[in-house]
């Protein structure tokens, strides 16, 4: 069973595949609701990653791989 985490962790591989590449927030949220995450659920763990620095928001609205 893949827990909630690894789904986030996979969309954001997906979409972020290197430290070059940038993917908007609502693109994001939207991938992790189509397979089955809260949108509350996948942003509370998408700022914990920020917060540790794996990512963060080079621009308002967009995500990026450190």
């Amino acid at each position: 069973v893949i827990s909630e985490k690894e789904i986030i962790i996979n969309v954001l591989r997906e979409m972020i595949p290197d430290n070059s590449s940038m993917a908007q927030w609502q693109e994001i949220i939207r991938k992790c609701k189509e397979r089955g995450i809260g949108e509350d659920i996948a942003e509370e763990y998408i700022q914990k990653l920020i917060t540790k620095g794996d990512y963060y928001e080079p621009k308002r609205g967009f995500l990026r791989r450190i």
